[in-house]
């Protein structure tokens, strides 16, 4: 009697699935198997013989040890994301699944590495995000500022900021330009992690996607599940997650003290020092009351006109680059210097397809220098 390979991981398939967006219905036909057979892989029912699961790898484009490798615990995302309403089930499931392997990376780095240790501010928030008022996230980002010592000045690279206090950024190219950005708490690792969709953005857009996904990680502690599927509920979380992002991007008393004329041109040249939308310096002037929602819906249509909400965009946003994450590249650039060998143990260890790893880290896991052998000097 023919038996399945023993080491064969279900979620391991789940994940590669829902990483490539493929259905079950088409991964069994392709695979030249039936779909209770399939099913039967998934849910630990049933292991594959080892041709399926070499078909397997080719059909998903993973290395075939990757359905082999052991799982960590706790590893199934909740990730909360922007536009959850309009963005459908296949779409989320292909980036949580690189949230996972992303946990995964950082987990399998830190044996190698020391990260910054997770410096997130004591807080005073109400216990349930219901009660934060307008006042509170106001007081909350400027708690940030005084903890990260950013003091009332421009960040120069709210990335970098954020993986300096220990949060790893993700930046992956994703095709729904409805996922703007997502936030996960990883039980593993016990950090955060944060990102944005890099393939539809710009370098204030991003900015202000990451500083929206902080808020929901400092402020959005006791949400559930429950409040998420409750619409009124998810647009007033949302809303305090904007406020936070431009609470922390431009705090008020630096607003109140640059913008002496709300106008597009003000916000124009404020938008190079400060490197936020002028849309959301729109936003943040209302807020603030430094206008009125009249005076905000005047500079809201001459924006329209001037095609600042177009794919044209705002002034530059063609100029100015979008921010890249370091922390995992530079971890595994740390691990090279120390030897070759241990790239290829890394390669073992995180049975990623190369491109899954250049997304993820920003390099892949070949060496980008041998240091091997050198010429001899003849002279």
């Amino acid at each position: 009697m023919k038996r399945g390979v023993t080491n064969f991981v279900p979620s391991r398939l789940s994940l590669a699935r829902s990483r490539r967006g493929i259905k079950k219905k088409d991964l069994a036909e392709q695979l030249g198997v039936s779909s209770e057979a399939l099913r039967s892989y998934e849910n630990g029912a049933a292991a594959p013989m080892p041709d399926k699961v070499r078909r397997m790898a080719e059909v998903l484009r993973f290395p075939e040890h990757f359905f082999s490798a052991s799982v960590q615990k706790n590893v199934s995302p909740h990730v909360f994301w922007r536009d959850l309403k309009s963005v459908t089930k296949a779409s989320r499931e292909a980036v949580d699944a690189r949230v996972v392997f992303a946990c995964e990376v950082f987990s399998t780095l830190e044996d190698y590495v020391e990260f910054p240790s997770l410096n997130l501010p004591s807080l005073k928030l109400p216990s349930h995000w219901s009660d934060i008022s307008e006042y509170d996230i106001e007081a909350a980002a400027e708690a940030c500022r005084l903890e990260w010592g950013l003091g009332e000045y421009p960040i120069p690279d709210i990335t970098l900021a954020i993986e300096n206090i220990g949060i790893p950024v993700l930046a992956p190219m994703i095709e729904n330009r409805k996922q703007s950005g997502f936030a996960h708490w990883d039980e593993v690792s016990q950090r955060p992690f944060v990102g944005h969709n890099k393939r539809h953005t710009t370098a204030a857009r991003a900015r202000f996607n990451l500083a929206h996904e902080l808020g929901h990680i400092l402020l959005h502690q006791s949400v559930s599940d429950d409040d998420l599927e409750n619409k009124d509920y998810f647009d007033h979380i949302e809303m305090q997650a904007h406020r936070f992002a431009g609470a922390l991007l431009f705090p008020r008393t630096a607003f109140y003290r640059e913008v002496r004329y709300a106008s597009l041109s003000t916000f124009e040249l404020l938008k190079r020092d400060w490197n936020i939308a002028i849309t959301a310096q729109i936003v943040r002037a209302k807020q603030l009351g430094v206008i009125d929602e009249n005076r905000a819906t005047s500079l809201f249509v001459a924006a329209g006109r001037e095609g600042y909400r177009s794919p044209q965009g705002e002034p530059y946003d063609d100029i100015v680059p979008v921010e890249e994450p370091r922390m995992l590249r530079r971890a595994v650039d740390a691990i090279e210097e120390a030897g070759e060998m241990h790239l290829e143990v890394l390669k073992h260890r995180i049975p990623l397809p190369e491109d899954e790893v250049r997304e993820l880290v920003g390099r892949s896991f070949e060496p980008t220098v041998s240091n091997v052998v050198s010429f001899r000097k003849l002279f």
